[in-house]
C-alpha cells in the first residue's frame, strides 16, 4: 500500500515537474531517476522477487531502461526539433526525423534482447515470461492515478 501512495503522489508531482522541466532539468532528471526506482520496486513485488534476485535484478533492469530512455529522449528531441522548424525544416530533416522514429521500436527491441541473457540468469521461466506483464501493469497504474490527480485539481 505504501508503494502504490508513492506512485500516486510521484503521478501528482509529474504533472508539475513536467511543466516546469525546461527551467529545471536536474528536478526532472530527479523525478525519473524516482520513477525508474518505484518501477523496479514495482515490478519486483509483481514478479514475487526473492531479496536475492531483487539485488542482481535491480541493476540490470535500470541500465536497461536507461538505455531506452535515452534512445527515446533523443529521438523525441529530434522529432520535437523538427516540429517546431514547422514548413522551415527541410526534407533532409523531415526525413532523418522520420527515419529515426521508424526505427525507434526495433532499437529499443535491440536493447530488450541485450539485457535478456542477463535477466534469464536472475529471473525464473515464469517471470520472465510475466515481465512484460508487470511492466505494462505498472503504466496502466501510473496512468490512472496521475488521471485521478489532474481530476482531484479540478
Amino acid at each position: 500500500m505504501k508503494k502504490l501512495l508513492l506512485i500516486v503522489i510521484l503521478a501528482c508531482i509529474s504533472s508539475v515537474t513536467f511543466a516546469q522541466r525546461h527551467s529545471k532539468n536536474a528536478k526532472f532528471g530527479q523525478w525519473m531517476d524516482d520513477m525508474r526506482q518505484v518501477k523496479v520496486e514495482y515490478v519486483a513485488k509483481e514478479l514475487n522477487l526473492n531479496p536475492q534476485q531483487k539485488e542482481k535484478f535491480a541493476p540490470i533492469y535500470d541500465a536497461m531502461n536507461k538505455e531506452i530512455g535515452k534512445l527515446t529522449h533523443e529521438t523525441r528531441s529530434l522529432e520535437k526539433s523538427v516540429r517546431a522548424k514547422g514548413s522551415a525544416a527541410t526534407d533532409l530533416e523531415y526525413d532523418k526525423a522520420t527515419e529515426a522514429m521508424v526505427e525507434l521500436k526495433g532499437k529499443e527491441s535491440a536493447i530488450e534482447k541485450k539485457y535478456y541473457g542477463q535477466l534469464k540468469s536472475v529471473l525464473t521461466k515464469q517471470q520472465l515470461f510475466n515481465l512484460p506483464k508487470a511492466e505494462r501493469k505498472f503504466t496502466r497504474e501510473l496512468m490512472k492515478q496521475r488521471r485521478a490527480c489532474k481530476n482531484n485539481k479540478r
